[in-house]
């Protein structure tokens, strides 16, 4: 759904978009999918260590200093940066901090791509 912000915008979100995501919330199906997706992430080990996690992402869409700070900014959250989840979390958090929501939504967009199964 897209919503340009003019006139009408906050009319066309109360009529069209609070509908639609009170749907979504209220989906059992859409629920499960989350907490399954949560869950398989949360099994994949990225590493014990800070090398092993580097390691592991070299091959993927992200700098180093992106890896970094995801790394620190999921431990400041208290999550487990072990697991794909938290480093997920992570780059989320990161994500936060940029200065331009560009760039934001760029970093976001490729890690939740993380979360899509390979088929």
């Amino acid at each position: 759904m897209k919503i340009v912000h003019r006139s009408k915008a906050l009319d066309r979100f109360r009529t069209e978009a609070l509908p639609a995501l009170n749907r979504f919330v209220e989906n059992g199906l859409a629920a499960d999918a989350i907490a399954d997706t949560i869950h398989r992430a949360s099994q994949v080990r990225v590493g014990d260590e800070f090398e092993q996690v580097a390691e592991w992402f070299k091959d993927r869409p992200f700098t180093g200093s992106e890896v970094s700070a995801a790394w620190h900014a999921g431990q400041d959250e208290g999550e487990d940066v072990a697991n794909l989840w938290g480093m997920v979390q992570g780059f989320t958090a990161h994500a936060r901090s940029l200065d331009f929501a560009n760039h934001r939504v760029d970093l976001e967009r490729r890690a939740g791509q993380l979360l899509v199964p390979a088929h």
